[in-house]
């Protein structure tokens, strides 16, 4: 019994030591991403968000071109064939 004691503090102690240092690591690396992210000066989310804006501004000018070729293919054939 006299050995099992101090085994047992040995391990909680080090189990604590173990947590702390996890947290310790994770408050570190938040810490570097967020200077990463300061630096860059990028935000991923808005990035994503213009990206997608843009796409569907793309997309309705291609829209809006196919439909004035149609437009213009039609009055040039009723031009020809009127």
């Amino acid at each position: 019994m006299r050995v099992f004691v101090p085994m047992a503090v040995a391990t909680l102690a080090c189990a604590l030591a173990v947590g702390a240092n996890a947290a310790a690591q994770q408050t570190v690396n938040q810490s570097a991403t967020n200077a990463r992210n300061n630096v860059s000066g990028v935000n991923l989310d808005e990035e994503a968000a213009k990206m997608l804006q843009f796409q569907q501004a793309y997309q309705a000018c291609a829209q809006m071109i196919q439909t004035s070729n149609t437009v213009f293919q039609t009055l040039i054939s009723s031009i020809q064939h009127g």
